[in-house]
């Protein structure tokens, strides 16, 4: 079904791997708890990491905005975050 839905509306597939490679490189005091993309089309996907700093207990959220390039690679556009996690994008 995965496969009929991403044939029909397009899916977005910048990797986890990169996506996390380039978190962590970023960010490299940061306990990632969780990666997901949110939500995205076939040419952007909202990423969202979960995290705390080294040292502390306050979960943070930051969301990265990747778009598909002309030659088919991934690339960070947009940074929104940190905030608490699980708070409200976009505003």
């Amino acid at each position: 079904m995965a496969f009929t839905l991403c044939a029909i509306w397009g899916c977005s597939v910048v990797s986890e791997k990169q996506a996390v490679e380039e978190f962590k490189k970023a960010n490299p005091d940061a306990v990632l708890l969780e990666q997901f993309v949110g939500e995205g089309d076939s040419d952007h996907a909202y990423y969202h990491f979960r995290y705390t700093e080294k040292q502390s207990n306050a979960k943070l959220e930051v969301v990265w905005l990747y778009q598909r390039q002309q030659d088919n690679t991934w690339k960070v556009i947009a940074k929104e975050g940190p905030k608490p996690s699980g708070s409200k994008f976009g505003d």
